[in-house]
Formats: structure tokens, sequence, C-alpha cells
């Protein structure tokens, strides 16, 4: 027999060298797919942001538009009434004097009577009183020069929402080759979680919140729910500290995680003190799911090591064969037992005498 725990021992310590050297293997893998990952997260960020700056230009142009055309038409109804007032003046000054009717008066009272002295004087004094029949000159030019600083807002304005275009159908793209894959992952964790809460008579289920064909909310929101319902009668309810009870939502993480290695590329995983809080019957439950989700005639010899860190385990718990499972046992601290006075081949006949009682029960 301890030829025999000795051949096992080194079998275990072969395997061990192996596991350490794919180990490295995994985390080489690990490390490129997360450059990867790294590499296409700012791409979406910058097409964010160069949207949300977009967005916030064009809303600058288009206020600054709207008060040039507001001042633009206050200008023109200025220029309106002042032209209507002057086509007045006019009017009124042909029906008093008709040109025509007074040619011949003006010309001898005017031209022949008067000196040019005199005409130029009389000029003058008839512009002055034409400028009050205007209110203010410049509004001419003002007109024209708001005009040319409308053309010019409108151009930048039409420069704005084109590259705001392009940002768009660059996040449009980016989301159609995003959204599918996030609904499939979401899918499929929401049916593994499902299974493992209709074999303990209960419901689970995974959500992503918000809905991923929303185009207006942004990555960053984004996330997955956990509902679940453990007692008859009850409606799902979102995982929360204050709707379970504090065993219930271990139970429920541990599930989770249970269902994230099926989709997740890790060399290794760590758990700790997972069942601390959990009464006897779900934490043998988990232990046990822990135990076949590892097995290695489950889950292949590529799989990932799994570290369970915790101060205590039921007793007859069952390791079932081929599943290639270590227990390690840490004494440190006051009144343990000294290293010296431990005695391997007395554990190792416990524990047969242990397992040939338990074959026996069974």
């Amino acid at each position: 027999k301890k030829r025999r725990i000795y051949k096992d021992l080194q079998r275990m310590n072969t395997i061990c060298l192996e596991k350490a050297a794919k180990l490295g293997q995994c985390v080489d893998l690990y490390m490129k797919y997360s450059f990867q990952r790294d590499c296409l997260l700012p791409s979406i960020e910058d097409a964010r942001i160069n949207l949300n700056n977009a967005e916030q230009k064009l809303n600058e142009h288009d206020a600054e538009l709207n008060e040039k055309k507001r001042i633009l038409r206050a200008t023109k109804e200025e220029y309106d009434a002042a032209k209507r007032k002057s086509d007045d003046a006019k009017r009124m000054a042909r029906s008093r004097a008709p040109f025509n009717e007074y040619k011949e008066k003006f010309q001898e009272e005017w031209i022949n009577q008067k000196d040019l002295d005199q005409v130029e004087t009389m000029i003058t004094e008839l512009e002055v009183q034409l400028d009050g029949l205007v209110e203010d000159r410049t509004l001419f030019a003002r007109y024209e020069e708001l005009t040319k600083k409308i053309e010019e807002l409108t151009k930048n304005t039409n420069s704005q929402k084109e590259r705001l275009e392009e940002a768009r159908n660059d996040i449009k793209e980016i989301r159609e080759k995003w959204q599918p894959k996030v609904r499939l992952l979401a899918r499929r964790l929401s049916e593994e979680y499902a299974k493992h809460f209709r074999e303990m008579k209960c419901e689970g289920e995974i959500k992503v919140y918000p809905e991923p064909n929303d185009e207006k909310v942004d990555y960053d929101q984004y996330g997955l729910e956990i509902w679940v319902r453990f007692r008859d009668g009850s409606d799902l309810q979102k995982l929360s500290k204050f709707r379970q009870s504090g065993g219930e939502r271990s139970v429920s993480t541990m599930l989770y995680l249970l269902c994230l290695q099926s989709v997740t590329q890790t060399p290794f995983r760590v758990v700790d003190e997972i069942n601390q809080g959990m009464d006897t019957k779900n934490e043998r439950m988990i232990f046990d799911r822990i135990v076949r989700s590892c097995a290695l005639k489950n889950s292949g010899e590529e799989s990932p090591q799994y570290f369970l860190v915790t101060p205590k385990l039921l007793p007859n718990l069952v390791y079932p064969e081929g599943s290639d499972i270590s227990v390690l046992t840490v004494y440190n601290g006051y009144g343990m037992l000294p290293a010296e006075e431990w005695d391997m081949e007395s554990m190792v006949q416990n524990v047969l005498k242990a397992s040939r009682k338990r074959k026996k029960i069974d």
C-alpha cells in the first residue's frame, strides 16, 4: 500500500509539473488576449469622446447661428421699416410736387434765377432732410455683415454635422458587432444558471441591463443582473443584500462564478470562503458542483486550476475518482501539531479506513 501511495504521489507530482507548464502557456494566452482587448477598448472610447465633442460643438454652432439669425431678423425688420418710411416720404414728395409739373418751374426759379452756389446750398439742405428720413445708414452694412457671418456658420455647421454623422456611423458599426456577442453570452450564462437552479428546485436568470439595442446608452452603463427565486409562490427578484439572506446570496454568487467558467479562459481561479454563511445542505451542494465542474473527465486536460480557500470543510465530502483533487491543510498557529510529530503514514491509514467504512455504508 505504501508503494502504491508513493507511486500515486509521484504521479501527482508529474501531473503538477505538467500543469505548471500549461499554466505558463495559459498565462501567455491570457496576456495576449488582454492586450487585444485593451487595444479595442480605446477605439470605442475615442469614438464616444469624438461623438460627444462633435455634438457639443454642433450645439454651440447651432446656438450661435440662432443668435445671428435673430439679430439678422431684427436688423431686417429695422431696414424694412426704414425703407417703408423712405418710400412713403418719396411718394408723399411726388404727390405734393410732381416732377413733370414742376420741371419747368424748377428750371425757371432754381436754375435760371439762382446761381450755382445757391443750388448747391439747397441740395445740401435737402440731403440733410433726406438723412432724417432714414434712422440708421449703417443698417445696410450690418445686414451684409450678418449675412456673410450666417453663411460661414452654416458651412461650419454642415462640417460639424458631417463629422458627427461619421462618429455615429463608427459607433453604430462597433455596436452592431458587439450587441450580438453580448446577447449570445448573456443567453448562454442564463441557460446554464437556470439549469443549476432547476436542480435545486429553484429558479434563476441572468439579464443584460439595459437592453443592448438601446443606442442612447453608453457602454459603461451596461451590466449583468442576477434574478433568483428560492421559495415557491414568490416571483423572481433581483439579487441584493436587502431581499436575500447571506446564504442565498453566497449560493447565487457561487453558481454564477461556476457559469462563468464555461465562457472565460483563465489559468486558474481562486474562491475565498465562499461557503461562509451557508447551511450544510447548500454548502455540500456547492462543493459537489465545484468538484464536478473541475473534474478532468468533464472539463478536459486544458481546464484551469481551481483553488477553494476556506477555514473549514464539511465531513464526508465526496471526492470522486479522476477528479484530480488535492486537499492541502495549513497548520499555522498556537496549539497546532508540531511538524516533527506529523505522521503521514497514520494519516493515510485513517483516510483508507474512513473510505472503507463509507463503501460498506453505501
